[in-house]
């Protein structure tokens, strides 16, 4: 079974080249997976990280550029055209990967063998010198954990996400107007819909990292602007919004704790619910 892993990125140089040093130290043969780093930004900016890299490495690393409209959706789909393996995993540039990570994921896909979506745990690793955080809630990085065992759930999240080649047949590939917060997402739900299984492989896990210069506040809190109103138009679309008033009273707890707290984390998560139940009502 060989593995395709799949990098869409755009302008982000000093993560990639980290994450493509820690693909390059998996325990796993290096004849039975291929890194394909998928550039959708418009000047090609990450050609010289993946030449450079990729010359001093003993894995197979290339460089492409996204085809079709700019969005991380185009760059995967760009991917699986451009790749060869049987299951093709996709990573975030931001990624950072344990040396099983690889080999977690392969012993995950063939121990299920009627599932068509992979997808491991999401753990946040933070620079620190990043906004003051309580605890209480995540920060506002995608993180998943669906517990200790591997099992059949809902949905994993496009952090560290895999698909067995042969579902694309069936389902198609993503959808390249979907805006970011739930790209992947809407895929998934197509396979749902066509009974398809989502496994969750619990060994597999990567960290999802930030630079302290990349969570200042101000940042956090335009990510949950634009995170709001796209999760909220999404939800709308596929008719799961959450009812407004129930978000907003979200927001009001959260906006308490943020205080009590001076907890950067929930003063984000409370915009990103305000937006959600502002943009959802609209939506109406």
């Amino acid at each position: 079974m060989k593995v395709s892993i799949v990098i869409p990125t755009a302008n982000r140089a000093r993560y990639l080249e980290e994450a493509l040093v820690d693909l390059d130290a998996q325990d796993f043969p290096v004849d039975e997976f291929e890194v394909v780093v998928v550039d959708d930004a418009e000047d090609g900016s990450s050609r010289e990280v993946v030449e450079r890299v990729a010359a001093g490495v003993r894995s197979e690393i290339r460089y492409e550029r996204r085809q079709g409209p700019r969005g991380i959706n185009a760059a995967r789909n760009t991917g699986v055209h451009r790749s060869t393996g049987d299951i093709v995993a996709f990573v975030d540039d931001d990624c950072r990967f344990s040396p099983g990570w690889l080999s977690a994921l392969v012993r995950g896909v063939d121990a299920a063998p009627r599932a068509l979506c992979f997808g491991g745990p999401i753990r946040i690793l933070l620079e620190p010198g990043h906004p003051r955080c309580c605890g209480r809630d995540d920060f506002p990085i995608t993180v998943l954990d669906h517990g200790p065992e591997d099992r059949y759930v809902d949905l994993v999240f496009g952090a560290n996400f895999a698909v067995r080649r042969a579902a694309f047949d069936e389902i198609g590939l993503f959808n390249e107007g979907s805006a970011l917060y739930g790209d992947e997402v809407e895929w998934m739900l197509r396979l749902r819909r066509r009974r398809g299984a989502v496994r969750y492989i619990a060994d597999a896990g990567v960290e999802h990292s930030r630079y302290a210069c990349d969570i200042t506040v101000k940042r956090m809190l335009q990510g949950a602007v634009k995170k709001g109103a796209n999760v909220a138009r999404f939800d709308a679309a596929q008719g799961i919004a959450e009812p407004p008033a129930a978000v907003f009273r979200r927001a009001l707890r959260l906006t308490a704790h943020a205080v009590a707290f001076r907890c950067w984390s929930g003063a984000t998560h409370a915009l990103q619910a305000y937006v959600y139940a502002y943009t959802a009502a609209r939506a109406r």
